[in-house]
C-alpha cells in the first residue's frame, strides 16, 4: 500500500520489477515531499502583534515575527508568550521589532517546543 496515496497496487514479478519498484519509490518520495512542503507553507504564519502569537501557536502554527535581535527582548518575548524562539529565519533591513520600538534586524520563528 502506498502511504502517500493510500492506494493498494500490484507490481508484476517480472524482469522489470526492480525498475518498477524504483519508479514507485521515486513517485512516493516526490508526493510525500510535496505534502510536507504544503503542510509547512500552511502552518507558518507571520504577525506584527505579539498578542497574536499565543493564538497562532495554539492553532498548531510556527509564527514568524520581526525581532531586533536583542537577547533581553528575546527573553521578554518568550516570557510574555510562553513559547520558545526557535531561531532566525533571515536577516532584514525593514520593520520594527514586535516587542520594542527598535528597528528589526531579523525575522525570527517561535513555536511550541516539546
Amino acid at each position: 500500500m502506498r502511504r502517500d496515496e493510500e492506494e493498494k497496487i500490484e507490481i508484476p514479478l517480472d524482469d522489470a520489477l526492480a525498475d518498477n519498484v524504483i519508479e514507485l519509490l521515486n513517485k512516493s518520495q516526490g508526493n510525500l515531499s510535496e505534502i510536507a512542503w504544503d503542510f509547512q507553507a500552511e502552518h507558518v504564519k507571520f504577525t506584527e502583534n505579539i498578542d497574536e502569537i499565543s493564538e497562532l501557536v495554539e492553532a498548531g502554527n510556527v509564527v514568524k515575527f520581526y525581532w531586533c535581535g536583542d537577547e533581553a527582548i528575546g527573553k521578554e518575548i518568550e516570557e510574555k508568550t510562553g513559547y520558545d524562539i526557535l531561531g532566525i529565519q533571515e536577516e532584514i533591513s525593514e520593520g520594527k521589532c514586535i516587542a520594542s520600538d527598535n528597528d528589526a534586524k531579523y525575522i525570527a520563528l517561535i513555536a511550541k517546543t516539546y
